[in-house]
């Protein structure tokens, strides 16, 4: 008796959860390892194997019973492992490969382990109904409605649909489907089903039209473990799906566009969940009302999502959420995929987290990701067609609260549609509306698009709700490339943004910390308006504000604009268009920016050289002094090296220079200890006031082949580099050695190289000219050379 017992608790534990009851322990009889025994119900009666039953296998056939009493069973689940079950003799039913293969769905009816006894083919045969009748949907393995406790195991079999990759294939079919229990319940939070858990031992499911796996709201402890969902939603693609509305929907695709009533669907390996859009209520093809239910306590582990279409993980409105070592790679779109309705493609995303997409409430709430990949994410365009607007991404996530990625590779994000507007950017990860929210140890790396190519993207969602309280550390931004004149055709010359490490729009309180952020390209041709940046942080969107950003011991490199454009290595900007916005409190530490470079345009339709700044700061240039907010930015110990471009740009009705650190319309900017070495101006401030620049060291800036360069310049609130005016900032205990002649820029605001306040005596030392090759600055009031004490910021060349 007592080796009876000892065995039969170990086969409980390798299936997954050991059983509890005393019935099971003293009846249950071991096998033999390789075979699949017929185990007895919890009341001690023999169990055959479940008969196929007639009901049809898709949610709309099933009722909504009241919830089981969940702690029934909750011993069942109280332990687990990832060993084989089904070969341990462990489970307690058996889902028939038979019937599936049969084209009959298989109903889960009540709490247990049901194990798949073999490959299984769905072939189910094509719906009578067509849209938006929702029978037309139907699931290899249904868990019935309000059904808990739950282990369905797939062993290591692979579940499949017929058909795949052809346009013969049954549309709106699914791999496992877990209902929402009471969709009519109007509680979010109500629980209708729980501990449901799908897993495996290497299993596949392979090829359904619309998901893999299909997890609906009102349900909690969900577990999907150890296996792999790919290349299912392909028949949505334009060159296979069977009608023209059988597409996937998304309102992040275009704000504008309705679909057709009753007839909005998602295409995903894996979706858990209900939105009030793209179809993905509580029962299929609606958007219901607000407030939309919730599910909760999800873990996915070990779970691959490889080559699906659209979306390789959609998740909606969920509580405490686990990914750990799980990738979610290959998810496609493709050119055939442009819809006849509204002329834009579904664009690809790994993973996509949101709320209802209709307010500004959390929709992921406590979500911790580790280890996983959302890497090669492709928009397969033909190089050529342009988008509508839309974005894609490695990840979408909107509206959340408490969200950590670590050790998490967001690379490899492609489009090759021929895309002509900003708006329509690519990146690694796309996020809005985030609370909360640390990366720590990840990769953006290798984006790569014909226009709006980015690794980090964080901004606000929705009309007012900004990002709040970000963290980015220890993160990596490389060879992030808007592919331009690599395509086979040449696109005209675009402005505005064109290619980002980190983007940061309408975010609150960010740091980012030991960051490094290289080889941000533009192929071009691009306006001189046109930008490459390393970090932008600006404010663009309704009335959020990009405030209190720290940025420290970050590097970043080689921001180059191949065809025209401009390049800025750390670039803070307010839009002096839209007063009501405002971009303030940026402070950066110990920060280097090195190697960006403007080249002049070429080939057919040749672009426009822009200027190069290390550290671009832009204020209300166009307002008057007295009418400016303050916008405190202060840089501590920070360099600039080797970032040249054109000299001068015209870029709007401003004329603009290539600094190490430039100022244009800044007020109270704080510069200390800071070095500028090999640029074209060292510091250069334009239409700002009462800045402060102490202690800094400015060295070798020179355009080549001229004697333009300077070490520090202030042309005054509304001077030029030929006509400055008085300039109203300080500059004391700064040096400056070998830059420009500076000979046409002379006076109070000229080519100073050494700065002095006002009041300040000057050493005879520094009334000599030392450098042979530069004239020395004379005062133009005094012609003879000598010069008084009490001008305001008085210098010599060195």
């Amino acid at each position: 008796m007592r080796k009876y017992v000892f065995m039969s608790m170990l086969c409980m534990a390798i299936g997954g959860h050991f059983l509890a009851s005393a019935n099971v322990v003293r009846q249950a009889k071991q096998k033999a390892p390789n075979t699949v025994q017929k185990p007895n119900q919890a009341i001690g009666k023999p169990v055959t194997q479940k008969p196929a039953t007639k009901e049809p296998a898709h949610a709309a056939k099933l009722q909504n019973p009241k919830a089981q009493n969940h702690n029934e069973h909750s011993s069942f689940f109280s332990s687990s492992s990832d060993s084989d079950c089904c070969k341990q003799a462990c489970c307690q039913y058996v889902i028939s490969s038979k019937d599936i293969n049969k084209g009959k769905g298989v109903i889960i009816d009540k709490p247990g382990i049901w194990c798949l006894d073999g490959n299984a083919c769905f072939n189910p045969k094509p719906s009578q109904y067509l849209p938006p009748d929702p029978r037309a949907v139907q699931a290899a393995i249904t868990v019935k409605a309000g059904v808990s406790n739950v282990i369905i195991d797939l062993c290591n079999y692979r579940l499949s649909q017929t058909g795949s990759g052809t346009s013969t294939q049954t549309p709106y079919v699914i791999g496992i489907l877990v209902p929402d229990p009471d969709p009519t319940n109007p509680d979010p939070e109500f629980v209708g089903a729980e501990s449901i858990y799908i897993k495996g031992d290497d299993a596949i499911i392979d090829g359904f039209s619309m998901f893999g796996i299909r997890i609906f709201a009102h349900t909690r402890d969900i577990q999907i473990k150890s296996l792999t969902v790919k290349n299912c939603g392909t028949l949505a693609s334009k060159a296979l799906r069977p009608f023209p509305s059988y597409i996937p929907h998304s309102v992040s695709q275009n704000a504008n566009f309705v679909p057709p009533a009753n007839n909005a669907m998602l295409v995903a390996g894996i979706a858990i969940g209900e939105t009030a859009t793209t179809g993905m209520g509580p029962q299929f093809f609606t958007d219901p009302a607000l407030p939309v239910y919730r599910a909760s306590s999800i873990t996915l582990e070990n779970v691959t999502c490889l080559n699906n279409f659209y979306r390789g993980l959609f998740a909606a409105c969920l509580t405490d959420v686990s990914i750990e070592n799980c990738h979610f790679d290959g998810t496609w779109s493709d050119q055939e995929a442009i819809s006849e309705l509204d002329g834009t493609a579904p664009l690809p995303a790994g993973f996509e987290f949101t709320n209802d997409q209709t307010g500004d409430h959390d929709g992921i709430i406590n979500m911790k990701v580790l280890n996983s990949t959302f890497n090669n994410t492709q928009a397969r365009g033909n190089e050529s067609i342009p988008l509508g607007y839309g974005y894609m991404g490695g990840a979408l996530g909107f509206n959340s609260l408490n969200v950590t990625w670590e050790n998490c590779q967001f690379n490899g994000t492609s489009n090759t549609f021929g895309n002509d507007d900003f708006r329509r950017f690519t990146a690694g990860f796309i996020c809005g509306g985030i609370f909360d929210t640390t990366f720590d140890n990840c990769t953006f790396d290798g984006i790569k698009a014909a226009s709006g190519a980015q690794g980090l993207h964080i901004s606000g969602s929705g009309s007012t709700r900004g990002s709040k309280n970000t963290v980015i550390r220890n993160c990596s931004f490389r060879n992030i490339q808007q592919t331009g004149t690599q395509l086979p055709i040449t696109l005209p010359p675009v402005g505005s943004l064109q290619a980002v490490g980190i983007w940061n729009n309408g975010a609150n309180n960010v740091t980012i910390d030991n960051c490094v952020v290289s080889d941000i390209i533009a192929n071009g041709p691009m306006l001189e308006n046109s930008f490459v940046t390393g970090i932008f942080i600006f404010t663009f969107q309704g009335n959020r504000i990009s405030e209190n950003t720290v940025i420290k011991d970050c590097v970043v490199q080689r921001c180059l604009a191949l065809n025209g454009g401009q390049t800025r290595g750390i670039s803070v900007y307010v839009p002096n268009t839209i007063p009501v916005l405002q971009t303030r409190a940026i402070d950066l530490e110990n920060c280097v920016v090195e190697g960006c470079v403007t080249y002049p345009g070429s080939g057919t339709i040749p672009g426009i050289q822009s200027i190069s700044c290390g550290y671009y700061f832009e204020g209300d240039s166009d307002l008057t002094l007295d009418d400016r907010r303050d916008f405190p930015w202060s840089l501590n110990n920070c360099k600039a090296l080797r970032n040249k471009g054109a000299a001068s740009s015209l870029i709007g009705a401003v004329t603009q220079y290539s600094a190490g650190f430039y100022f244009l319309g800044a007020q109270r900017a704080s510069v200390y200890k800071c070095e500028a070495l090999d640029n074209i101006y060292g510091f250069f401030l334009q239409k700002s006031d009462r800045c402060a620049i102490r202690e800094c060291r400015a060295d070798n800036n020179l355009l080549a082949g001229s004697n333009i360069g300077e070490g520090f310049t202030d042309v005054g609130p509304a001077g030029t580099a030929a006509l400055p005016q008085q300039s109203t900032s300080m500059f004391e205990g700064n040096s400056a050695y070998s830059n420009g002649a500076g000979t046409a820029h002379v006076g109070p605001n000229g080519n100073y190289n050494i700065w002095v306040n006002a009041g300040t005596s000057i050493r005879p030392l520094l009334l000599e000219c030392v450098n042979a090759t530069s004239a020395c600055v004379i005062d133009p009031t005094n012609p003879g050379g000598i010069y008084l004490a009490g001008k305001h910021n008085l210098s010599t060349v060195n």
